[in-house]
């Protein structure tokens, strides 16, 4: 599953005045991190200087294929003095971290009506049998006079790991970029660990960004980025099988998102009840 990442060479600061400028790094693991750091920051330059390397490095790669020759694992997240809420007892190191790219045949406003969803099963991964999205700041304005959209996120995930209820904040961010296009960039993490149903199994820890770029060469396509850095406590499930579940269920969100998009039916698509009753205990 692990890949060769090539060396990006951004060579790209955006100054402003007399501020120091900012650089964005150089290698996609590091690019990655770096985004999800300042995906909250007020300032969006290190948004804006990220993006030549990320879809630099999305162009190398064939985006409608293989999933394994579009995924990666990353270096670890270190939560530092992130600007969140975050389980400090989950040790980074015990994470898995998984990358994966893709394209949708949409524009990236589609992005906006699907992260707007109140309910939000059939536009995410098919372990996803229940997921409430309540916007918290931002619905009426996102993309006119305010630039961020924030959301809780009420999930229930059946698998073969385990059953789990959680919450998770969720924000995202249109980001002007200096050639008229805009990108948007999610951000998710769990502000405490979650038990899951069995009492054993738990949900550590999960940080995930979520980037969508207008494709430069048609921007009524969006090139895909989605980073995860997790950790679960889950008996006899090794790091391997968990990365690949972690993998296909991306996919499985991209392509629901797109069909969702498309006015597909999701009877024809989905795997969960989109009309399950809340049933959280």
């Amino acid at each position: 599953m692990r890949h060769a990442i090539p060396a990006l060479t951004l060579g790209l600061i955006l100054s402003t005045g007399c501020k120091a400028p900012i650089e964005a790094p150089t290698e996609i693991s590091d690019l990655a991190e770096f985004m999800f750091v300042n995906a909250g920051a007020e300032d969006p330059e290190a948004l804006i200087v990220s993006e030549p390397g990320l879809t630099a490095y999305l162009k190398t790669l064939d985006l409608t294929g293989d999933l394994n020759d579009r995924t990666f694992t990353l270096n670890t997240l270190q939560p530092g003095e992130l600007d969140i809420t975050y389980p400090t007892d989950a040790d980074p190191a015990e994470q898995v971290p998984v990358a994966v790219s893709g394209y949708s045949i949409h524009p990236v406003a589609s992005a906006i009506s699907n992260w707007k969803e109140p309910n939000q099963v059939c536009l995410s991964s098919n372990g996803t049998k229940y997921q409430a999205r309540t916007i918290t700041e931002g619905a009426d304005c996102f993309g006119d006079t305010c630039d961020t959209m924030k959301s809780t996120n009420e999930i229930r995930r059946e698998s073969i790991l385990a059953d789990v209820w959680y919450d998770q904040p969720t924000t995202l961010r249109s980001v002007p970029l200096e050639d008229g296009r805009e990108m948007l960039v999610g951000r998710g993490w769990l502000e405490q660990s979650f038990t899951g149903d069995d009492g054993d199994s738990s949900w550590d820890q999960v940080y995930t960004v979520d980037v969508f770029i207008p494709d430069p060469d048609d921007t009524t396509k969006t090139l895909r980025f989605y980073a995860m850095w997790s950790s679960i406590t889950v008996s006899a499930v090794s790091s391997d099988l968990y990365a690949n579940l972690v993998k296909s269920g991306t996919d499985e969100y991209f392509q629901n998102a797109d069909s969702w998009a498309s006015g597909e039916d999701w009877n024809d698509y989905c795997k969960a009840d989109r009309d399950r009753e809340y049933d959280r205990e």
